[in-house]
C-alpha cells in the first residue's frame, strides 16, 4: 500500500467487536486517526522538534518522534513510517503508533480533554476500562520498583504485516499508560 490508499485501507481495516473507531483519539474535540500525518497532528496541538522532522527516513523504513503539547514537552512517542520507494523526511511520514504517558498521577491533568478508544481517559481504574473495552486478548503483571504494573492489551487485526492493537498499562491501579497502533507491523 502506498500514498492516500495506504490511509484509506488501514483505517477501514481498524475495527473491533466491542465499539468502532479503536483508532481514533481525540484531542480538545479534534480527532485523530492513526494512521495519520504530522500535519494532522500539528491540528491536534501536539509537535515535534524540528531536527527530527527533517531527519531523512529510508524508502520502506520507519523511525520514531517525540511529540510535545502546550500542556507538556514530551508527551508521547510516535512511530513514523516510510512506506514509498524514495526517501523522505520523517515530517512526511505517515503516524502508526502513538503511546502517551506520565511519569505520575500528578501529571494526569495533562491528559485532560484526550479522550482515547471508546471514550477511555487516564482518569478511569482498572474494572472501569475492562467494562468500557471488554475482555482483553493479553493481561500482563509485574510487581516493580515503582509500584504494581498491570498492563492490558486489546488486539484487532494481525494479517499480512498489519497490526493494530491498544494496550493499557497501570501502576498501582492508576493509568500511566496508552499505546494505539494501527499500521504495518514494523517493531
Amino acid at each position: 500500500l502506498e500514498g492516500e490508499n495506504y490511509y484509506s485501507e488501514y483505517n477501514e481495516m481498524a475495527d473491533h467487536p466491542n465499539f468502532d473507531d479503536f483508532n481514533q483519539i481525540v484531542v480538545d474535540g479534534v480527532t485523530i486517526s492513526l494512521p495519520c500525518t504530522y500535519a494532522d497532528l500539528v491540528a491536534a496541538g501536539f509537535y515535534a522538534d524540528e531536527l527530527e522532522l527533517n531527519a531523512t527516513v529510508k524508502a520502506f523504513d520507519y523511525g520514531y518522534l517525540e511529540l510535545n503539547s502546550s500542556k507538556k514537552d514530551y508527551i508521547a512517542d510516535v512511530q513514523i513510517v516510510n512506506n514509498s520507494d524514495a526517501d523522505v523526511t520523517a515530517e512526511n511520514c505517515m503516524v502508526t503508533y502513538m503511546d502517551f504517558y506520565y511519569k505520575s498521577e500528578d501529571e494526569n491533568h495533562i491528559f485532560d480533554g484526550i479522550e482515547f478508544v471508546n471514550g477511555l481517559t487516564v482518569f478511569m481504574t482498572v474494572d472501569e476500562t475492562i467494562d468500557l473495552l471488554g475482555e482483553p486478548n493479553d493481561i500482563y503483571m509485574d510487581d516493580t520498583d515503582w509500584g504494581k504494573l498491570e498492563s492490558y492489551t486489546w488486539e484487532y487485526e494481525y494479517v499480512d504485516g498489519y497490526y493494530s492493537f491498544v494496550t493499557v498499562s497501570f501502576y498501582d491501579g492508576v493509568i500511566n499508560d496508552v499505546q494505539v497502533n494501527n499500521g504495518p507491523n514494523v517493531y
